[in-house]
């Protein structure tokens, strides 16, 4: 097997490379034979340079001594590219480690901006500047001094380079400052927080530097104070308060900002490296809420997820959600196990618990497999199929459509008395195909339980997998990146209502205002009551080419009080060639599902939100949504977009008509193959809707019922939002998913 391990560093404890060694010795101590390359990595912190030196065959240290963030000297070093570029790390010359004792008003950023000159004046041709992990908010103000910048008072430097320098200064005079090398500055962040406001320096990233809660507002108007200054800056660009505001001050200087893990991962070749693997293990110090936002685990979870290649987490403590890894472990729960363990001895001895780490990993790879961590976080949890809806590939509109009778046991389709409280529930053999037809039948898809989900997925029934006519899965569940994701459905991330209060049921981590996302104990669980063919109905129609299902769910909050119900409704029926060309008549080219979610809230009012909601900017999702698999050359129309193809910037939080998806997909067991997806809203009040569409983070297009405005459903009444879909085989463009579109709004199932 080989093993590539990527940690960053257990900042304060342990430096990347020396993580690597200890994960990687550790897994060879229970898979001696096995090969594991070591690739530290870093984000803008601690590390950055070793990471670049350990990457980059002929880098150089170049020694350097500077003025410390407490005015004590420190000795540390730059990196001299063999391309003539230098590489500065803040977290080595003005970082917190280098502190004694917190000094919120006076720890400053002179040291770097010092580092910075010296490759200047040694003839750098142009600059990486990791900048993670400042002692001070001083908005880089000690920097710039060093670089040359005029204040008034002019002694700034001297008297007060710190944040209490921001009160003092008068004025600037950026004329003085050292010209950026010709071939420019990039920053090397891991964070993209703004300078000011909510997410800005001093209320994110004050408190870890000495800033009490009572001074933050304090400090957030100094930092006010100083942007004012630099009236062409956006204090709002992201990464502009990364490392207490200094992100603001090279901005200034004119340098540009790029997201560090994403950086120093292509410098590493990590896709490469990964490319052949069986397993990747990274890690950081703390794995939070924060680490989703382009961390160094983020990072390489992203790359090896792109790659089909499983992803483990060791970090010294876990306090967000780790569905998007194969395994995690956490050094304080191995430290802390037993009746004499103590969890504070990780921190203590990081280096012989992440050892323990590693074997413990390379235990469970050998019992399980790179992804047992499936079976090992669901326990003996899978998911049911409640129903399998198919189609005759072969045959034109009048095909025999239905619910496969082969797809429970005894010839049973859906639930059994143990099921639910219904004893009744559940479709016998008569509602299906008879298996002796002699039709060439597809599964179009699968209704399951979504019993597999953990409980922090919010478990709910979905569809999947989804499938065209020839056999291409349009469908993805629980990937790497977002494990609560789960097929084609119906999840809202905020219902306020019930005895909670508050439940997620869409599943991870809960965004709250002014905090971001947590995840908290406020996962609900949708529990089917009844599945069967709609009434009066046996769930096929030979005349008209139409079968149909009614799921009947209770949305049960995280204490088991039921909030709301839902019956969800599918139709399901070939679509012939006309829809797309008129004279091509005669054959099945693809099918069209017919989609209808209708909420009653149950014993009191009830109101939907989202992450836009609460204030998350283009975070609006939740509703309908269809998470899709692996994708290439995506193509994405809209009514009224582009006929060669629009960004998802174009589609996502507008309404539009309708929306189609053109590309390559390849997942699971299926064939690869294109496939194009067409989406129409089935009513004025779904039409209203935003779409939210993504292609570049991950595939997935869906409806938002809460995009910015909360919705209200009164006690007893209901709201509902209906979609219509084509699933066809082959590529389609904007002319034909035009005509597409235009017969799924005129013909209802």
């Amino acid at each position: 097997m080989r093993i590539v391990v990527a940690p960053d560093s257990f900042k304060g404890t342990a430096d990347a490379a020396e993580i690597a060694r200890a994960i990687a010795t550790g897994w060879r101590s229970v898979r001696p034979d096995d090969e594991v390359d070591l690739v530290p990595m870093a984000d803008g912190g601690e590390g950055t340079i070793d990471a670049f030196a350990a990457a980059v065959p002929g880098a150089e240290p170049v020694p350097v001594t500077v003025r410390g963030p407490d005015d004590r000297p420190v000795r540390t070093a730059w990196l001299r590219l063999p391309d003539g570029r230098a590489v500065v790390e803040l977290a080595a010359t003005s970082g917190l480690p280098l502190l004694d004792g917190l000094r919120p008003d006076t720890a400053h950023s002179v040291g770097f901006g010092q580092a910075i000159a010296a490759a200047l004046d040694a003839g750098a041709t142009g600059l990486v500047l990791g900048i993670g992990g400042s002692a001070s908010t001083d908005g880089g103000l000690g920097m710039l001094l060093a670089l040359g910048l005029g204040t008034d008072p002019a002694d700034l430097v001297d008297r007060a380079p710190g944040a209490d320098g921001l009160d003092l200064v008068a004025r600037v005079d950026a004329r003085s400052l050292r010209a950026l090398p010709r071939g420019g500055a990039v920053v090397v962040t891991d964070v993209d927080s703004p300078l000011l406001g909510p997410a800005g320096a001093a209320r994110v990233f004050g408190p870890q530097k000495g800033v009490s809660a009572d001074r933050i507002a304090a400090f957030d108007h100094r930092l006010t104070r100083w942007a004012s200054m630099f009236p062409d800056v956006d204090p709002a660009t992201p990464g502009a308060g990364a490392a207490g505001g200094v992100g603001f001050g090279l901005l200034a200087w004119g340098a540009a900002v790029e997201p560090g893990a994403s950086l120093v991962a292509r410098a590493l070749g990590l896709r490469d490296r990964i490319r052949d693997a069986d397993l990747v293990v990274t890690g950081e110090g703390r794995f939070d809420a924060q680490s989703a936002a382009g961390k160094v685990p983020d990072r390489v979870a992203r790359e090896a997820f792109d790659l089909g290649v499983p992803t483990a987490l060791v970090a010294g403590e876990v306090t967000a959600a780790t569905e998007g890894f194969a395994h995690a472990v956490a050094l304080r729960d191995l430290a802390g196990a037993g009746p004499s363990g103590d969890a504070e001895d990780a921190l203590r001895d990081p280096l012989r618990w992440t050892f323990d780490a590693g074997a413990e990993l390379a235990r469970r790879f050998r019992e399980h497999g790179a992804s047992g961590a499936a079976d090992e976080r669901h326990g003996d949890r899978s998911d049911h199929v409640l129903a399998r809806a198919v189609l005759d590939a072969t045959a034109g509109p009048d095909a025999t459509v239905g619910l496969d009778a082969a797809a429970g046991p005894d010839a049973t389709v859906g639930l059994d008395a143990a099921a639910g409280p219904d004893a009744t529930v559940g479709l016998d053999a008569a509602a299906g195909l008879d298996a002796a037809a002699g039709l060439d039948r597809t599964v179009v898809f699968d209704v399951l339980d979504g019993a597999g989900s953990t409980p922090t997925s919010s478990p709910h029934p979905f569809l999947h997998p989804v499938r065209t006519l020839g056999g291409i899965e349009v469908s993805a569940t629980r990937p790497a990146d977002h494990e609560w994701h789960a097929g084609l459905g119906f999840a809202v991330p905020d219902v306020r209502g019930g005895t909670a209060g508050a439940t997620n049921f869409w599943g991870g981590g809960t965004f709250v205002r002014d905090r971001g996302y947590e995840l908290l104990d406020d996962h609900g669980t949708m529990v089917t009551e009844h599945l069967g063919p709609p009434d009066g109905d046996d769930g096929r129609r030979a005349g008209d080419g139409t079968a149909g299902l009614d799921h009947a769910l209770a949305w049960r909050d995280q204490t088991g009080h039921v909030v709301l119900r839902e019956v969800r409704s599918m139709r399901w029926a070939g679509l012939p060639a006309d829809a797309v060309d008129a004279g091509a008549a005669g054959a099945v080219r693809g099918w069209r599902l017919d989609l209808r979610s209708t909420l009653t809230a149950v014993d009191g009012p009830v109101s939907l939100g989202s992450p836009g909601t609460n204030g998350r900017p283009g975070g609006g999702y939740g509703g309908f949504f269809w998470r899709l698999p692996r994708c290439s050359d995506v193509t994405l129309f809209c009514a009224d977009g582009d006929p060669g193809g629009v960004d998802e910037s174009r589609v996502i939080g507008r309404v539009s008509p309708w929306i189609a998806w053109s590309a390559r997909f390849a997942a699971g067991a299926s064939r690869a193959g294109d496939a194009t997806l067409v989406l129409v809203p089935d009513d004025v009040v779904s039409a209203a809707d935003p779409w939210f569409v993504r292609v570049d983070d991950y595939p997935a297009v869906g409806s938002a019922i809460a995009w910015e405005d909360r919705v209200d459903i009164p006690a007893g009444l209901s709201v509902s939002r209906g979609f219509r879909i084509a699933v066809l085989d082959g590529r389609l463009d904007h002319a034909e998913a035009a005509a597409v579109a235009g017969t799924l709004a005129a013909t209802p199932l």
